[in-house]
């Protein structure tokens, strides 16, 4: 056995190696992680339709899954992958629009909460507030 001395790595065997890899295949595949972080140049085999996708993986993979829409848009009730782009963003703006407004109500009733009317007013202990005197 070689010593180890301050700075040095043990080397990592070939057995090791070739399991690390193989984990690494197996966590991609059941992750979904080959289908978010691909290389361009890379094309995937699908396991359904044994189809070589090179772009727009998750569209295929939602064209398989019948009778369900997971993206279904507000407006108009057609699944927003299969739709252009534009409309999908002007979805996606209205709901950050919904939320931000929700926000900022939410803002607003924690600003009259804390405000100077504290003094003025207390919670009695059913939690209604009444006048101090």
């Amino acid at each position: 056995m070689k010593l180890q001395w301050f700075g040095q790595k043990k080397r990592i065997s070939a057995y090791r190696r070739q399991k690390m890899v193989y984990n690494m295949t197996v966590n991609r595949v059941i992750g979904g992680d080959m289908y978010l972080k691909k290389k361009r140049n890379k094309h995937v085999e699908c396991k359904v339709c044994r189809y070589r996708i090179g772009f727009n993986l998750l569209k295929h993979v939602y064209s398989h899954m019948e009778n369900v829409k997971l993206f279904k848009c507000i407006i108009c009730d057609e699944d927003v992958l299969l739709l252009k782009s534009e409309h999908a963003k002007k979805m996606i703006k209205l709901v950050r629009v919904e939320a931000e407004k929700e926000k900022k109500a939410e803002e607003k009733k924690n600003e009259r909460r804390n405000c100077c009317y504290k003094r003025v007013h207390f919670e009695d202990d059913e939690g209604n507030w009444r006048e101090g005197g």
